[in-house]
């Protein structure tokens, strides 16, 4: 009988895990379903108007933006160029 207990006792921590498993496998299929694939773009039109280029580089996004001064180079965490 104390053999059942311990059994029972082992595989709990197993069942567990694959139930963390599952739910986080679950949280990762929502978050890619209703996730807009243009979330970054959408969030950068909102912020620095109508975007005329953009491309995700390997460090961050890059943009051009079209303003009343004229086109600007913008980059991901919104810092400008150097220069006009």
């Amino acid at each position: 009988m104390p053999w059942r207990a311990l059994h029972a006792r082992r595989r709990a921590p197993a069942r567990d895990a694959a139930l963390g498993l599952a739910l986080a496998a679950a949280v990762v299929a929502i978050a890619f379903w209703r996730v807009p694939p243009t979330i970054f773009r959408d969030s950068f039109e909102r912020r620095f108007g109508p975007l005329l280029f953009y491309q995700e580089e390997v460090t961050e996004p890059v943009m051009v933006v079209g303003g009343a001064t004229g086109r600007l180079i913008q980059f991901g965490d919104g810092r400008g160029t150097a220069g006009r």
